[in-house]
């Protein structure tokens, strides 16, 4: 199975950020947001962009070992206003 390095697959992320940017989808100067950048055996690395405890903005890259993506849930979105 072919290996990729850590380096190699943040590069893939930042790269998947500005094609979001490029096509309006993203401001990644400004929004909070996560990406999964999925593999084989259920690993992942998740980058998260927003702030932290002080309210500065912050880019954080997490390496999971077992990561599930569950489906989409279609025709609906979260009210992320309303209880947690």
């Amino acid at each position: 199975m072919k290996q990729i390095s850590y380096d190699s697959a943040v590069q893939l992320i930042y790269q998947y950020t500005d094609k979001l940017a490029k096509e309006g989808k993203l401001n990644k100067k400004e929004d909070n947001f996560s990406i999964v950048l999925p593999f084989e055996h259920h690993q992942a690395l998740i980058v998260e962009v927003g702030p932290d405890d002080k309210g500065k903005r912050q880019v954080s890259f997490k390496v999971m070992e077992k990561a599930f993506v569950m489906k989409k849930v279609k025709n609906t979105v979260l009210n992320v206003f309303e209880g947690a």
